[in-house]
């Protein structure tokens, strides 16, 4: 991706660039307001007492996309990606390891690092985002990557009911 327009702090802080359209490139918003997007899956298409979405719906952004195994060049590893165009949990390939390993997660992660995801099984959602970019390509191991602990204390927490 040419520098110019990789989507990288020095593109990306700038106002412009910021009140822009870019469509696959353009949300902004804090973690509060991904989750709470996020808590639609999670919930199977209802939060907050109001339905959005069916739950046949939901349970179909869990299914593969027929070419599930094709490189992407522009990101370069291989997506995993559901029917509704979020990336989905487990280890064939490896999944982003903030997310954890079970299969029935729906996530999406942005420019720099930001992830939001959904729990089906465990009926919750997260987000976490930040304010400085970092490099992801090639992904960072899990060893490496600095949101894995968060993601595994928000499991453990979740798990233990707090």
């Amino acid at each position: 991706m040419p520098p110019n327009v990789a989507p990288g702090p020095d593109v990306f802080n700038r106002s412009d660039v910021r009140r822009a359209c870019i469509p696959g490139a353009g949300g902004i918003g804090n973690a509060r307001s991904l989750a709470l997007v996020f808590a639609v899956l999670a919930g199977r298409g209802q939060v907050g007492g109001f339905r959005l979405l069916s739950e046949a719906r939901v349970e179909s952004f869990t299914v593969p996309r027929p070419v599930r195994y094709e490189y992407d060049e522009v990101i370069g590893q291989i997506p995993v990606l559901g029917q509704g165009g979020f990336w989905l949990g487990g280890s064939s390939p490896p999944s982003e390891p903030v997310i954890g390993p079970s299969p029935r997660v729906l996530a999406h992660n942005g420019a720099g690092g930001s992830i939001a995801w959904a729990d089906l099984d465990g009926g919750f959602a997260a987000a976490i985002t930040h304010n400085r970019m970092f490099a992801q390509n090639p992904p960072l191991p899990a060893d490496r990557h600095p949101f894995v602990p968060i993601g595994d204390a928000i499991r453990e927490s979740i798990s233990l009911g707090l």
